[in-house]
């Protein structure tokens, strides 16, 4: 029976903490190696994790230094003993089949990666359930790839959501002291995945809250967006020098969703943006594919305008 590794990286959750892990032991599928990686927390975090362990084998517990989330979740890598791996944020909670049916669906279909759905919440304010049609759409590599691309499965980037192969992770860890952390790893995933399968079943359960690292914005999170996607950039050219049309075509849109977007952005960053944009535009050499960049998206009218004019 295949042991699943379920890493839970928590720092100053304590208001939540219970909850999350009480989510992961109550699983419909029982062979699971949980670890808690208590990055550092200065609340009662630490005691709560050891108070889980005590009543839980299955419970391993790590301390640390802070150092982010993305250390957290290497820490837990370094130790997992599972042949499947999944992400918890210690302010969520899952479905109690999470577990079963993602592992289910990478048997039925042959697969090294199954993802679901997320149901958003928010703090004091009661969940609503919707009933719908669960669909089950298994994507081959064309499609898995195309998903770098078009990132049309919402949250495909996150590293939540998802029960991996062990093997997809073996050499793959986060980057230290970066926000946005998922979009610098998850298109290598997917590249070495080929596969995968995604269920439109809400399993997960996502906070927003107050305070949280997603909820936050400073220039730094635009900073780091744009290096995750010069680096996933840097990747597509390397792996797919033949779409370079196309690969230029995704970072082109990148850029300008940030520089549209992202209001807080000093000026001098903004033209950072907006000089990157105008030098890979004209590096372009079809016509056609020229104009296409200004109708993929028509809000951004304004800007193709400026490009138009400054070219």
């Amino acid at each position: 029976m295949d042991k699943i590794s379920v890493i839970i990286p928590i720092f100053k959750v304590e208001k939540y903490l219970d909850k999350c892990v009480e989510s992961v032991v109550n699983q419909t599928y029982k062979n699971l190696e949980i670890i808690l990686v208590d990055d550092g927390s200065p609340d009662n975090c630490p005691k709560m994790c050891d108070d889980w362990a005590k009543k839980d084998k299955r419970i391993k517990v790590i301390h640390k230094e802070n150092g982010g989330l993305s250390s957290a979740r290497n820490a837990g890598l370094d130790i997992m003993k599972g042949d499947y791996v999944m992400f918890l944020d210690s302010d969520d909670y899952v479905d109690v089949c999470i577990c079963e049916k993602l592992l289910n669906l990478i048997y039925s279909y042959n697969t090294p990666m199954a993802i679901c759905s997320a149901l958003t919440f928010y703090e004091n304010k009661k969940i609503k359930h919707n009933i719908e049609n669960v669909v089950v759409k298994f994507y081959n590599e064309t499609e898995a790839i195309d998903q770098i691309y078009k990132q049309t499965i919402e949250c495909i980037m996150t590293a939540c959501l998802k029960l991996y192969d062990a093997n997809l992770l073996k050499d793959i860890r986060y980057p230290i002291g970066k926000l946005h952390e998922d979009e610098f790893v998850f298109h290598k995933i997917l590249f070495k995945a080929k596969t995968f399968v995604h269920t439109s079943e809400k399993l997960y359960y996502y906070l927003k809250r107050t305070g949280s690292i997603t909820g936050t914005q400073s220039e730094k999170h635009i900073k780091d967006s744009l290096e995750a996607f010069k680096y996933r950039f840097e990747f597509l050219n390397e792996n797919f020098p033949k779409n370079s049309n196309r690969n230029n075509l995704w970072y082109l849109s990148a850029l300008r969703n940030v520089f549209i977007h992202k209001n807080w952005a000093s000026k001098k960053l903004k033209k950072e943006i907006f000089r990157e944009y105008k030098n890979l535009y004209k590096k372009t050499q079809k016509k056609s594919f020229k104009e296409k960049i200004f109708y993929i998206f028509p809000n951004t009218t304004s800007f193709a305008v400026k490009i138009l004019k400054r070219r």
